[in-house]
């Protein structure tokens, strides 16, 4: 984003909310505050999706109370229930969203409650694929998260 809108000066904030797949904590909490002074200036705040919104609402008031002037939020995907509707977004959606930097991640949270009830590594397998993942993804992280060592 920084290249794209040719904007070199960029920071982080890191917000935790969601515990596990489809489960969010009670509120969402900032783990990492913001790395750069906001006051009196114009901010973008990029994230992937919009959901409960309540993640975004909470930056928008954390930076609009360190003194930005303006807080606009962009995000990919905008799911139609959030509190918080992105002034920019690329599509809405009410479907689960795997992002390919969260195969890993989603394959090991939900392999892993697969496998605590049971079932087999084929077994496994078979569910990822029917939620949509990849065969040739699922079958490579299968193998490595919960196959013979």
């Amino acid at each position: 984003m920084s290249d794209f809108l040719d904007i070199p000066n960029v920071a982080n904030i890191k917000v935790e909310f969601y515990v596990d797949v489809y489960k969010t904590a009670e509120a969402p909490v900032i783990t990492q505050p913001i790395s750069v002074p906001v006051e009196g200036k114009r901010i973008l705040v990029v994230d992937d999706v919009a959901d409960s919104g309540k993640s975004l609402k909470l930056v928008r008031e954390v930076l609009l109370e360190k003194g930005a002037i303006d807080v606009k939020i962009a995000a990919i995907y905008y799911k139609p229930w959030s509190i918080t509707k992105p002034d920019f977004y690329m599509r809405d959606t009410d479907a689960w969203v795997i992002f390919p930097w969260e195969r890993y991640e989603t394959i090991k949270k939900i392999g892993g409650k697969l496998k605590s009830e049971g079932k087999s590594l084929s077994e496994i397998e078979t569910e990822l694929i029917k939620i949509g993942l990849q065969p040739i993804i699922v079958k490579r992280f299968v193998n490595e998260i919960f196959g013979e060592k």
